[in-house]
């Protein structure tokens, strides 16, 4: 009997050196930015530090949308799709941007990477509990190890003793934030902006 393969694997393509190169140059960009954001929150606070980051990426993004498209259509886009935009970009990315960076104020760049890498972790059991997608017992216990993984790897921090610097609060407005980009890229998913 043959074994139906879904659509994630049976699409695939295989890795090759530059998809490696890319693949390891984007982690390197993702997890800096844990380290910059734990780095640059005691000097510049959590509110102007996450809109100066966000600040810099819609900027970016308006640059690429008028590379890309003519002004009065990229005008046209931005008009129209504004309100959209604007809920995304606020639950998306400033809201968790600042969880983590308040976070930040008392756990490590490391903790706080490690428990953002939760974020496909709380998808599915979003997407469990939120559209009713069925876990199989594979999927479920690849959910349990996941999270008993990340438990492991950040316990030593967390379960921190009376007088450090690291509280409960912190873990969890992380573990709040991988949460909340989540909910927001599934409901994304499910919208039509």
């Amino acid at each position: 009997m043959r074994r139906r393969l879904d659509s994630t694997a049976r699409d695939a393509t295989t890795m090759n050196a530059k998809n490696l190169l890319q693949l390891l140059i984007l982690a390197a960009l993702w997890g800096a930015s844990f380290l910059f954001i734990r780095v640059g929150v005691t000097d510049f606070g959590v509110a102007p530090l996450m809109a100066l980051r966000v600040g810099i990426g819609a900027l970016f993004l308006i640059v690429v949308l008028l590379a890309r498209r003519p002004w009065q259509q990229s005008a046209t886009i931005l008009r129209t799709r504004a309100f959209p935009l604007l809920v995304v970009g606020i639950l998306n990315s400033a809201a968790p941007f600042c969880l983590f960076a308040y976070a930040e104020l008392t756990l490590s760049a490391g903790v706080t990477s490690v428990i953002n890498a939760t974020t496909p972790l709380w998808g599915g059991l979003v997407a469990f509990l939120w559209l009713r997608d069925r876990l199989s017992a594979l999927r479920t216990l690849g959910l349990v190890i996941g999270f008993l993984g990340v438990l492991m790897l950040v316990w030593d921090q967390i379960a921190a003793p009376s007088g450090s610097a690291a509280t409960p609060l912190s873990t969890a407005l992380a573990a709040g934030a991988a949460l909340g980009v989540a909910c927001t890229g599934i409901a994304y998913c499910c919208s039509s902006i």
